[in-house]
């Protein structure tokens, strides 16, 4: 089965197809569309109806995926679903690099709201080359909502970054760490409000005489009132495992390792967790 057989009995069942599949004519060169493209999509395309169900055929695993997830929550009836496809993009990709991209998709999608689906046994011989994911949409968002940092996140993060260190951070040493793509990160939200942040500054390094891209880690902090969940349940373990899984999971064509210079109450809180 691939999406335009699912797309193709939905309409027999009744179903009404808003969008089955998405143009990406700008990125010709590569197979697949990024799921920030499929935001951008979103609402001149669904207007401002809920869904049953979004199917997108040929999303590009290595992009990241919270900003769709978040959107998609906000869209979906209850128990509605989310079908990805990936079969398109995948015939380039090994093997085993895609199913671990699905698993890591799958991880970030619990932490979104979602629940991963059961998919018929790989043995199936109606399923020999299609790559699935399919999520059903929980009864509620979990406790923190995870989102990638943007560029209009600088306030809310100087004012988080204030209350986990009593010190103030200027707008322009924001700009000169994470704007232009010089660094990432992903936040934690409660009530609107971002309540954690980890991340990271993009650098050039050698490691063991070869060139690559790395992420040094910075900026790990957890508002005080959110700091008493210090387990895998917990902002921290979520935002740092969520960071690690987009860009050294979902990107590791891109960024090659990560390092950082914990304090040592940082590092004795890694160990823990």
């Amino acid at each position: 089965f691939r999406a335009q057989d699912v797309a193709t009995h939905m309409v027999d069942l009744g179903c009404r197809i808003i969008l089955q599949t998405l143009p990406h004519p700008e990125k010709s060169e590569r197979a697949g569309c990024d799921f920030d493209d499929i935001c951008r999509l979103l609402p001149p395309i669904f207007g401002a109806e809920s869904l049953a169900g979004v199917l997108v055929d040929g999303a590009r695993p290595q992009s990241s995926p919270l900003d769709f997830f978040n959107r998609v929550f906000d869209r979906l009836t209850a128990n509605g679903l989310i079908l990805l496809d990936f079969s398109s993009v995948s015939a380039t990709v090994e093997h085993s690099l895609i199913e671990r991209q699905i698993r890591f998709l799958g991880t970030i999608a619990s932490r979104c709201g979602f629940r991963v689906c059961p998919l018929p046994d790989k043995t199936d011989e109606r399923l020999p080359e299609s790559r699935f994911l399919v999520l059903s949409k929980l009864a509620k968002r979990p406790r923190w909502q995870l989102e990638q940092l943007q560029e209009c996140d600088i306030e809310s993060f100087r004012l988080l970054f204030r209350d986990c260190f009593n010190s103030d951070i200027t707008p322009e040493l924001w700009q000169w760490k994470y704007s232009g793509g010089r660094g990432q990160a992903v936040i934690a939200r409660r009530g609107g409000q971002a309540v954690a942040h980890y991340g990271c500054t993009v650098r050039s390094v050698s490691c063991f005489d070869q060139p690559m891209i790395a992420l040094q880690i910075c900026d790990a902090m957890v508002h005080p009132s959110e700091r008493g969940v210090m387990t895998k349940n917990g902002a921290m373990f979520l935002l740092t495992a969520t960071f690690l899984e987009i860009f050294l999971g979902l990107q590791a064509d891109r960024y090659k390792l990560a390092f950082g210079f914990p304090s040592r109450r940082a590092a004795q809180l890694g160990e823990r967790l």
